[in-house]
């Protein structure tokens, strides 16, 4: 009988966080949304480094402190992006409009760490996994050969 690998139990669990009367999973993220905002959170990161003129903590705080407003602002578009894969009526605005800035910056933290969470755990789990040996009659895809 043929092994099967079952993928689904990569699935991290169910983690939901309510954030403006919507919820949000952020136990399992799918790759439509988990790829897309990783890399407008590493474009923001860039973004901000530059603006601050280095990597140093000292010059993100500087950075933090003379661009305050920039800086909320991007946070709250990151959020709002996040938001509209889920639902696609949210906006910045009504981001901005409805939520305090505790609650952005809560959401924000949460969300890059269950990308992070979501990230670390297939990469171990795909560790785990490229000692199996094949066993039926399909191609061998852990070696990319038939």
């Amino acid at each position: 009988m043929p092994e099967l690998l079952n993928l689904d139990a990569l699935r991290a669990p169910s983690r939901k966080v309510r954030f403006l009367g919507r919820d949000y999973e952020l136990g399992y993220i799918p790759a439509g949304a988990a790829i897309p905002i990783y890399d407008a959170y590493t474009r923001l990161l860039e973004k901000q480094t530059r603006e601050a003129g280095g990597q140093d903590v000292a010059a993100h705080l500087r950075y933090a402190e003379t661009h305050a407003g920039d800086v909320v602002e991007d946070t709250i578009g990151f959020v709002a992006r996040f938001c509209s894969f889920f639902y696609p009526e949210v906006t910045c605005e009504e981001v901005a409009r409805d939520a305090s800035k505790d609650m952005v910056d809560a959401f924000f933290v949460e969300i890059i760490g269950a990308i992070v969470r979501n990230s670390a755990a297939g990469k171990a789990s795909g560790e785990e996994r490229r000692d199996t040996k094949k066993n039926g009659t399909g191609p061998d895809l852990s070696t990319g050969s038939a």
